[in-house]
């Protein structure tokens, strides 16, 4: 993945949130119909869409900037326990806890989305960079697999649903909604509990600007409690 210089694009991206907080979600609002294979604007935004006969079908903006196939809305099977959500007031936040497949059958989880708190949630994980030598976030390329009869944990500094551009602030005691989105359609519905917590300030690496805003972004600093 080739680098960028994470200090002048942390720095224009958290000035940004700062000074336009509604632009990220009026540029979600400007879109067509998702069309599978179809480039997308934001990795990591969901779009749930009606189709005939009652039938309904998730897309998910996948991390190569492309639509997912059109994935029919069915029950999942995974459950979570002790979910909570960071507390913050503007730009990002995280969610954690624990995720488990209780089936014979493993289970990839490639989108979420909690479309009262955030305009858009990517699935992430912190590696260090070696130009660096610091850990930072970026996302899943191929989101979450809990692989049969196992159970993962997302955690501040290992994976976790990553918050994009609030739509209002997450506070200490608050039910958040958050929906995971499996490979074949699977959803799984939970809320998480506002939680204050002073870390998770990781600085991001997505290395791509128009994928989903998210280049040397620090939550740290675009986000507050």
């Amino acid at each position: 993945m080739k680098k960028q210089s994470m200090t002048g694009i942390a720095m224009s991206v958290a000035l940004a949130l700062f000074m336009a907080p509604h632009a990220v979600q009026a540029h979600e609002g400007t879109h067509s119909t998702p069309k599978a294979g179809a480039t997308c604007d934001m990795t990591g935004k969901t779009e749930m869409v009606k189709k005939k006969k009652y039938r309904t079908v998730n897309y998910v903006c996948l991390p190569n900037s492309k639509w997912s196939q059109a994935l029919p809305v069915s029950k999942s099977d995974l459950t979570t326990k002790d979910m909570w959500a960071k507390a913050a007031n503007t730009g990002m936040s995280a969610a954690f806890g624990l995720v488990t497949n209780p089936t014979d059958k493993d289970i990839r989880v490639i989108g979420a989305r909690s479309p009262k708190y955030t305009s858009f949630a990517q699935l992430h994980e912190v590696v260090m960079d070696p130009a660096t030598n610091q850990m930072v976030m970026q996302q899943r390329p191929e989101g979450l697999l809990i692989k049969a009869g196992e159970t993962i944990e997302l955690k501040p500094g290992g994976n976790h649903i990553m918050f994009m551009g609030l739509r209002q602030p997450i506070t200490a005691g608050a039910l958040v909604p958050i929906t995971l989105i499996g490979s074949k359609g699977e959803t799984l519905k939970f809320t998480a509990m506002g939680k204050v917590y002073a870390g998770a300030n990781e600085e991001y690496d997505s290395g791509d600007m128009s994928s989903g805003m998210s280049s040397g972004m620090s939550s740290g600093m675009s986000s507050s409690n």
